[in-house]
């Protein structure tokens, strides 16, 4: 009996240091959870606009009233509200333009052919992540949408 109560005191404090142990595990697949979820999270918006933009590219592209020019334009400007509404204040996107929203009608404004959307966000990753799975200071996500004219 003497050597049971022995053991167990010998085992004290096992509990903790194993706490420990599986503590910082979970740490870290709780952030690693948490960056993928912001970084999806800016991919479905980003995706979301292009498809904004290219519903305006879809509706007005063949209107022979308007420009090339001018749809891609208010396609742009279609999308970059969205970005606004659906990014709103976040601080781990870096910051986008015009630019970086490619509205294209490759077979040109007929009837039936497609009207092809990119939108490009650069969003930061946390240096915590990056020290353990290396890589970019930031990941650059394409949403991208086509739709019929």
């Amino acid at each position: 009996m003497k050597r049971v109560v022995c053991r167990l005191q010998e085992e004290k404090g096992t509990g903790l240091v194993e706490f420990a142990l599986m503590a910082t595990v979970l740490a870290f697949l709780l952030f690693g959870i948490w960056d993928f979820g912001r970084v999806l999270d800016a991919r479905i918006v980003a995706t979301n606009a292009a498809r904004e933009a290219a519903r305006y590219g879809a509706v007005y592209g063949a209107d022979q009233d308007l420009s090339q020019a001018e749809v891609v334009s208010q396609a742009q400007q279609k999308a970059t509200e969205y970005l606004q509404t659906g990014l709103g204040t976040r601080t781990d996107i870096r910051p986008y333009s015009v630019s970086d929203i490619v509205v294209q009608f490759p077979n040109g404004r007929l009837v039936g052919e497609p009207v092809q959307v990119s939108v490009d966000l650069k969003v930061d990753v946390w240096p915590f992540m990056r020290q353990f799975f290396g890589g970019a200071d930031v990941a650059t996500i394409r949403g991208a949408a086509s739709i019929r004219i």
